[in-house]
C-alpha cells in the first residue's frame, strides 16, 4: 500500500532538515510511529501500530543534506519504506513531500489495503506535521537545544 501527499509548511527548509535530522521526532506526525528506539550506525526499531496491531520494524534511514531528503527502509519486522523530501518555496515556507509503503503480510493488511482504509494516511501525516510547525514545536526545540 503505497501513500504519497504533498503540503507546504510555514517553516525554513533548513530549520525543518534540522528538525527532522533527530528521527525520535518522527512519532509526533507519522501515524502509526508509536515510539523509535535509536540502535546504532542509523539504524532504529520503530514500535508501530497498523490496523490495530503493534509490531516492531527495523529500518536504516539515510539523510542527504543537499537534496534535503529522509529515505528509510525496512531490515526486518513489518515491512515499512518511506522517503521525507523538503523543497524550499522562499522566504519561511517549505513543500514537504512524502512516500510512504507498507506492504502486506497478512490477511489483516491485505484487508485493509484492499479496502483502502489506509488512503489519507500520507495527507493526514503531512497535516499533523504542519500542526507541529505551526505550533512553534520545531523552532522552539531548536532553540532550546542551542540554549544548552
Amino acid at each position: 500500500m503505497s501513500h504519497r501527499a504533498s503540503i507546504a509548511v510555514p517553516a525554513p527548509a533548513d530549520e525543518l532538515y534540522g528538525w527532522l535530522h533527530d528521527v525520535e521526532h518522527w512519532p509526533q506526525f507519522l501515524e502509526g510511529l508509536d515510539a523509535v528506539e535509536p540502535l546504532g550506525y542509523n539504524r532504529y526499531r520503530w514500535h508501530v501500530t497498523y490496523a490495530r496491531r503493534s509490531d516492531t520494524c527495523d529500518v536504516v534511514v539515510t539523510a542527504d543534506p543537499k537534496e534535503r531528503r529522509f529515505s528509510w527502509r525496512h531490515l526486518a519486522g513489518k515491512p515499512f519504506d518511506g522517503t521525507i523530501r523538503l523543497t524550499p518555496l522562499g522566504g519561511e515556507r517549505t513543500q514537504v513531500d512524502l512516500s510512504v509503503d507498507i506492504k502486506p503480510v497478512g490477511l489483516i493488511d491485505g484487508i485493509v489495503e484492499f479496502t483502502g482504509h489506509g488512503g489519507w494516511m500520507a495527507e493526514r501525516d503531512l497535516q499533523r506535521l504542519r500542526d507541529v510547525v505551526v505550533a512553534g514545536d520545531v523552532l522552539r526545540r531548536d532553540e532550546d537545544e542551542t540554549a544548552r
